[in-house]
C-alpha cells in the first residue's frame, strides 16, 4: 500500500539527520569569511550597527549598508564561543533546517515516502556547495520554509500563514536573499489569483494573498537601514556585469561548466545536480498527469532561470523545485508503475521496531559521515589562496599602511593588519564602495591602460597582488615601487617615497603558507 501524506520528518528522523551531514559535507572558508566574523566582532564590541566605513582609505568614513549585519553578528558569537567549530555548528544547524523544511514541504505534496526519500537524497547533494560559512547560508532555510508554507497551500488548502509576514523581516537582516525570497511569494501570489479566476472565493484568496505579499515587503523595512536596505541590494544588482568577470560564483551556468570541464577540475561535478534536478521536474510534469500547482512550477521557474543566469541561484533553484518534482514525480510513477526508489532499501518507519533500529544506525552513519569529513576538526581551509605570507611578513616586520589590494584578499588583510592599516577594497563592494572605486581596482588588477592612473589617485603606501599576473610585472617595471615580499601566491610592494622598508633586499619564498582561516 502506497503511504501518503506522512512526512520523513517523523517516520524517519534519523535519515533527516543523515541528509543534513551529508549537506553540510564540504566545509569551506569563502574568501569573505575573515571580513563577516571580524564585523559581527566590531559590532558586539561596540554594541551597535556600524554606518560608516572603518577599514578603507579609497572610502574613508563612506556610508556603509550592511544588510548582513544580523548574520554576521551570529558568526561572531559562534567564532568567540567556539572558534572554527563554533562556525561548523552554526553551518550544520542552517543545513539541518533547511533539509528539515524540505522534508515537511515534499510531504505536503501526497509524494510517496519512495520519492520523498529519493528527492531528497538528490537535494541533499545538489546543495553541498551552497552551504557555506557565509550570510547565504541563512536564506537557504528561511527560501526552504517559504516553499513549505507555499506548497502547504497549493498541495493542502491551507490558507498562507501570517508567519510569513515576522519571517521577512527577520530575512532582511540576515541577508539579501531576502529580495529572492519576495519575488518567489510575489510569483507566487500573481500565478495562484491568475489560476484560479472564476473559481468560489477567488477574490477572497486573492486579496489574502496580495495583503501578505505587501505586508511581507514592508516588514523587510525594518531594519538598521530602513529603505537603505533596498538601495544596497539594488546597488548590487546593478552591478552585476561589473563583478561577473571576477567572481565565480555570479558567473552564468554554462559558463562555469564550460571553464571547469576544460580544466578537468573534478569539482565540476557539483555543478550538475541542480541542472538534474530542473531536468527530472521539466519531465515529470510533462510525463504526468495532470498540472494542479502551476503557483509552484512558476516559481521554479523563476529560479531554474536564475540559476542559468548565475550559478550562485542553484541552490535557490534545488529548494524551489524539489516540492513540485516529488508532487509531479508521484504522479508519473502512479501512470508508469516505476519501481522503488533509491532509499527504499536501506530505511525503514521508524515507527516501528525495525524502523527504530535502523533510525538508529542513520544517526551513526550521521556522525560518522561528520567526523570523516572534518566537522569536529578546528581546520577549515580556503576556497581560494589568500596572502598568508605577505600579511605575515608585514606583521613580522611592523608595516603598517595604506593597501592597494585584490578584492578577495580584502577581507583577509583587514582580519590580520586593520586598524593600523587599511585596504583599498574588501568583499563589502557594494555596500560602501562607490562604482568608481571598484572600476579602478578591477583595472589595476587586471593590468590595463589605467594601471598608472589609478596608482598616482590615491595614497597607497604597500600594494598586495597575485604573483604572476599582469599587475604584478608592471609593478615590477616601475622604479617607484619595490618588491619586498613574494611567495607563489601574493606579492607584497612598498612604495619607496613611503620610506617604512629600507630593506636591503626583497623576500622570496618558494612555497606558499597553506591558505586557512583564520
Amino acid at each position: 500500500m502506497k503511504e501518503h501524506n506522512r512526512s520523513l520528518l517523523y517516520l524517519s528522523p534519523g535519515l533527516i539527520l543523515l541528509l543534513a551531514a551529508a549537506a553540510d559535507a564540504w566545509r569551506f572558508a569563502d574568501t569573505g569569511l575573515w571580513g563577516h566574523v571580524r564585523h559581527g566582532q566590531l559590532m558586539l564590541s561596540t554594541g551597535h550597527v556600524v554606518r560608516y566605513d572603518p577599514y578603507s582609505y579609497s572610502a574613508p568614513d563612506h556610508l556603509w549598508r550592511d544588510y548582513e549585519w544580523l548574520s554576521q553578528v551570529v558568526l561572531a558569537l559562534a567564532y568567540n564561543a567556539m572558534g572554527v567549530v563554533g562556525l561548523k555548528l552554526v553551518k550544520f544547524g542552517c543545513a539541518a533546517v533547511t533539509i528539515s523544511f524540505l522534508a515537511l514541504g515534499v510531504a505536503e505534496t501526497n509524494a510517496t515516502l519512495t520519492v520523498q526519500r529519493t528527492v531528497l537524497g538528490h537535494a541533499a547533494l545538489a546543495l553541498v556547495i551552497h552551504l557555506q560559512i557565509r550570510p547565504q547560508l541563512f536564506t537557504l532555510p528561511l527560501l526552504a520554509a517559504l516553499m513549505w508554507l507555499l506548497e502547504r497551500q497549493t498541495y493542502r488548502g491551507h490558507a498562507l500563514s501570517w508567519l510569513v509576514v515576522p519571517m521577512f523581516a527577520l530575512w532582511a537582516n540576515l541577508h539579501a536573499g531576502f529580495i529572492a525570497g519576495l519575488a518567489a511569494l510575489a510569483t507566487y501570489s500573481v500565478a495562484s489569483i491568475i489560476t484560479h479566476i472564476g473559481e468560489p472565493n477567488a477574490a477572497k484568496r486573492a486579496a489574502r494573498l496580495t495583503t501578505i505579499t505587501i505586508a511581507a515587503a514592508a516588514a523587510t523595512l525594518v531594519n538598521p537601514y530602513g529603505l537603505g536596505d533596498w538601495y544596497a541590494v539594488a546597488a548590487t544588482m546593478s552591478n552585476l556585469r561589473l563583478i561577473r568577470g571576477v567572481l565565480i560564483e555570479w558567473m552564468p551556468l554554462l559558463t562555469v561548466l564550460r571553464t571547469q570541464w576544460a580544466q578537468f577540475k573534478p569539482g565540476v561535478v557539483v555543478f550538475f545536480f541542480a541542472p538534474a534536478i530542473l531536468s527530472a521536474l521539466t519531465v515529470a510534469v510533462a510525463r504526468g498527469r495532470r498540472v494542479d500547482d502551476i503557483e509552484l512550477l512558476a516559481v521554479a521557474a523563476l529560479f531554474g532561470v536564475a540559476a542559468f543566469i548565475s550559478i550562485r541561484n542553484m541552490g535557490l533553484a534545488v529548494v524551489a523545485s524539489i516540492g513540485p518534482l516529488a508532487h509531479h514525480w508521484t504522479l508519473m510513477r502512479d501512470s508508469s508503475h516505476e519501481g522503488p526508489g533509491l532509499f527504499d532499501p536501506v530505511v525503514s518507519d521508524a515507527t516501528t521496531p525495525s524502523g527504530r533500529r535502523q533510525n538508529l544506525r542513520m544517526v551513526f552513519l550521521a556522525a560518522g559521515l561528520a567526523a570523516y569529513t572534518g566537522f569536529f576538526s578546528t581546520r577549515l581551509d580556503a576556497l581560494a589562496n589568500v596572502p598568508v605570507g605577505a600579511a605575515a611578513y608585514m606583521r613580522e616586520h611592523n608595516l603598517h599602511g595604506n593597501l592597494l589590494c585584490w578584492m578577495e584578499w580584502g577581507d583577509h588583510l583587514i582580519w590580520h593588519l586593520a586598524p593600523a592599516s587599511k585596504v583599498f577594497v574588501d568583499g563589502r563592494w557594494d555596500t560602501v564602495y562607490p562604482v568608481r572605486v571598484l572600476r579602478d581596482d578591477l583595472d589595476f588588477s587586471f593590468g590595463t591602460s589605467r594601471t598608472t592612473e589609478v596608482l598616482a589617485s590615491y595614497p597607497h603606501d604597500f600594494a598586495v597582488i597575485p604573483s604572476g599576473q599582469a599587475a604584478y610585472e608592471m609593478m615590477m617595471a616601475r622604479p617607484d615601487w619595490k618588491l619586498i615580499y613574494r611567495d607563489p601566491v601574493a606579492a607584497l610592494f612598498a612604495r619607496k617615497s613611503f620610506g617604512a622598508p629600507e630593506l636591503s633586499s626583497s623576500k622570496v619564498v618558494e612555497v606558499a603558507p597553506p591558505s586557512r582561516f583564520p
